[in-house]
């Protein structure tokens, strides 16, 4: 017979917990950085490689589609990947203080290569 666990808490106090409303672009942008943080823990990546591992998969239409009011400029975002850079850089890495200290990599975790003389 399997051992069942209790839970300790009862409250939703994850990242995506319902018990707040959130905005559309509230919940892209908790979405988002849940999905980097889980990655780039996971796989060894940077934030910004995760980000752009998450930018060639198909739920990431689907979840832009709450961002984006209008179909036409969903496309023609999806369309070029300066608008997709511009989008981490404008709202992932510059936003509010939560967000900016999870999506960011520290320094100290870059590869870095030799110099040459």
């Amino acid at each position: 017979m399997p051992v069942k666990y209790k839970r300790r808490s009862k409250k939703r106090s994850g990242i995506m917990s319902l018990t707040q409303t959130m905005t559309d672009k509230e919940f892209v942008l908790a979405t988002l950085n849940a999905y980097i943080l889980k990655h780039s823990k996971e796989y060894n990546l940077t934030t910004w490689n995760a980000y752009m591992k998450l930018s060639e998969e198909k739920a990431f239409k689907s979840l832009m589609r709450r961002w984006f009011p209008n179909e036409e400029k969903l496309r023609t975002f999806l369309k070029y990947p300066e608008k997709i850079k511009a989008f981490y850089k404008n709202n992932i890495k510059r936003g509010n203080a939560k967000v900016k200290k999870i999506a960011t990599t520290k320094a100290k975790y870059f590869t870095r290569r030799k110099k040459r003389k």
